[in-house]
């Protein structure tokens, strides 16, 4: 919750903006996460119904292994209300993985964003071309409002590390587990059917893994990496009296944002990329 609320009280609002080429870039990263989105959910429940109800459409006998979850049915016991009972873990593990996924996803988009934000607002900080030479008071009210929204980001990322670092490591450790033992059935199996089938669960897996986590983190660190660029073609150097704090700022800019898998690993491309 504590995430959220500094979400919504402190992260900037592309409303404020009139920059056309700002606004069109902004919706459409939007636009992207959408689309990952409908496709994820897509993928998960076609990959979902064809895992749980595949052995029962094509055998139709009502029995134990023709369930979502194989199990005995004892006897007095109906197979269509345990079918139903099914539903409700099944349903529920969808829905958590599901919620989990996009959640991260989209907070580290959206903190992406913020650091472009962030980039726009240095680039401006003297002045647009149009309006240079704008008073000291302005310049420095923009350099203290990058500031503190520099700091913030910093502490943000440390709270999202905190929040989900140790998750992330016991995500990674069951992805590498399951590839594991899908590559190993792999090479046990015989039937095309049976192999298609785990060549796909395993794509769903890569496809998870990269689109959720490995490229929104990887934007969010590249997108922060800029930001000192930004700063300086900002021609600070053209202002002594603020050389001071815009010193400070691009030694602050300095500090690597990094999504984290227990503080041991850094998501990312190159790091999905040693998964797979």
């Amino acid at each position: 919750m504590q995430l959220l609320t500094e979400m919504r009280e402190k992260f900037w609002e592309i409303d404020i903006y009139t920059d056309k080429a700002l606004i069109e870039n902004y919706q459409s990263s939007l636009d992207k996460v959408q689309m990952k989105y409908a496709l994820f959910c897509f993928i998960m429940f076609y990959t979902a119904l064809t895992y749980l109800y595949w052995r029962i459409l094509t055998d139709q006998r009502p029995i134990g292994d023709n369930l979502l979850f194989e199990s005995y049915v004892p006897e007095g016991m109906s197979f269509w209300f345990l079918l139903a009972w099914q539903h409700i873990p099944a349903g529920a593990l969808i829905s958590i993985e599901m919620a989990m996924d996009f959640l991260i996803c989209s907070i580290l988009s959206l903190s992406a964003q913020q650091y472009r934000l962030l980039r726009y607002e240095m680039e401006r900080v003297f002045g647009t071309l149009e309006k240079k030479g704008d008073s000291e008071e302005n310049i420095s009210k923009r350099i203290r409002r990058c500031n503190d929204q520099l700091t913030f980001l910093l502490s943000f990322r440390n709270t999202l590390n905190e929040a989900f670092s140790y998750l992330m490591l016991a995500y990674i450790g069951v992805v590498v587990l399951i590839l594991c033992f899908e590559v190993y059935l792999l090479f046990q199996m015989d039937s095309i059917e049976h192999i298609i089938k785990i060549l796909a669960y395993s794509g769903f897996i890569f496809f998870e893994f990269f689109v959720c986590y490995c490229y929104p983190a990887q934007d969010l660190t590249v997108d922060a990496e800029q930001l000192a660029n930004s700063i300086y073609f900002s021609e600070w150097y053209k202002y002594p009296n603020h050389c001071k704090e815009i010193l400070m700022l691009v030694g602050k800019s300095q500090i690597r944002v990094v999504f984290t898998a227990g503080g041991l690993l850094e998501l990312d491309l190159p790091t999905g990329m040693a998964v797979s």
